[in-house]
């Protein structure tokens, strides 16, 4: 079955936000001086596709109260415009000539893998989780986060009745 790339996108920022819910805002640390921390990353769209960004005619209320109450990114930029490369910068904080994910099956090596921004947060008491398109090489880090929902590649999305 087809679906609209507009579906394809609502879904993955749902994914992400269901992620997000439950990786980092759920922590061990009881610590106050940590705060609660929700990433959104959505998939191949332009920068003013949703409500908060100006767009007239995309209605994103949920996402436009989430940018009104915390952090949005205005003048954000990828190195790459392929998004698995991409992904790999934004976990890492490197280029892609250092990280060296230039393609759809290169994972991260282990110990690149231990420097991304996750499993340094989990070292510091968070509780982790990935829930959505991963993205990045063909085998799922699910063992160094605490809750893990993620799925490989490219995924294909099913409409169940």
């Amino acid at each position: 079955m087809y679906y609209n790339p507009r579906i394809l996108t609502l879904i993955t920022v749902f994914s992400i936000i269901l992620y997000l819910f439950f990786s980092i805002s759920c922590k061990r640390n009881t610590d106050v001086s940590h705060p609660n921390i929700i990433f959104l990353l959505t998939d191949d769209q332009r920068w003013d596709a949703l409500g908060c960004m100006g767009n007239q005619v995309l209605k994103t209320p949920n996402i436009d109260k989430l940018a009104s109450e915390g952090i949005l990114f205005e003048n954000a930029f990828v190195t790459t415009s392929i998004c698995c490369t991409s992904r790999a910068s934004i976990f890492s904080g490197q280029y892609a000539r250092r990280h060296g994910i230039n393609d759809f099956v290169t994972d991260f090596s282990r110990e690149a893998l231990m420097e991304t921004y996750p499993v340094i947060l989990h070292n510091y008491g968070y509780r982790t989780g990935f829930i959505g398109k991963f993205g990045v090489g063909d085998h799922m880090p699910d063992t160094v986060f605490d809750f893990w929902r993620g799925v490989p590649g490219q995924p294909v999305y099913e409409h169940i009745d």
